[in-house]
């Protein structure tokens, strides 16, 4: 759960538990695949070739192809460092850049795979499914059970809701009607002390009901 002053939740979270990534960033700091397969330099690090994963798909049954990583490279952030990119069979993509990047495949880690044959929420590819409540500070995800990678997500649902002030998301979890809190400020940290913080979780004890959610 999150504070926001207009009390809605945010795109940020949405992203996360609705969308995978083509890799993940792991604790270590290494790269890890999760849509995509593989990603090689191609004559220098300002040609990139990516692979993706076979089997994928958005919850509507169409493919998860290289339509949508051009879609989501294209109108993204990183857009501007990309001088081309184009088909390399059904499954790959080929990136050109202006310049040399080692660092290519870790911008591409920060950007959730959206479809380019739908609108943003309405087809999604991630652990969680989206079912709206009855307002806009009230959302409820449930596992997505085509889910691609095996055992994962670890939870059924997820309730999320968003709080015009901190003071009152605190006070929830401390009343446990609520199990994390996110963010928190060190102002609202040292504050508040009958909770245990997580990493930038506020939890109702001291083992985060969440390990590894995704």
């Amino acid at each position: 759960c999150s504070p926001k002053g207009d009390g809605r939740i945010t795109n940020h979270w949405l992203m996360f538990l609705l969308y995978d990534f083509l890799f993940q960033i792991d604790s270590d700091d290494e790269i890890n695949d999760r849509l995509a397969r593989s990603i090689e330099p191609v004559g220098g690090y300002a040609g990139w070739r990516l692979k993706l994963r076979d089997g994928l798909f958005w919850n509507d049954g169409k493919s998860i192809g290289n339509e949508d990583i051009i879609h989501t490279v294209s109108n993204s952030p990183i857009a501007p460092m990309v001088q081309e990119i184009r088909k390399d069979d059904e499954k790959g993509v080929i990136f050109t850049l202006f310049r040399d990047d080692i660092l290519f495949p870790r911008r591409l880690a920060s950007l959730p795979i959206l479809p380019s044959h739908s609108t943003i929420y309405e087809v999604t590819n991630g652990p969680f499914r989206l079912r709206k409540g009855k307002s806009p500070v009230s959302l409820h995800l449930y596992r997505n059970r085509d889910y691609y990678r095996d055992g994962h997500p670890k939870l059924d649902r997820i309730n999320l809701k968003t709080f015009t002030r901190s003071y009152f998301a605190i006070k929830a979890v401390e009343d446990r009607k609520m199990d994390i809190f996110f963010p928190l400020s060190l102002h609202e940290i040292r504050q508040y002390s009958n909770a245990s913080v997580q990493r930038f979780f506020w939890t109702s004890s001291d083992n985060p009901p969440i390990g590894d959610a995704s």
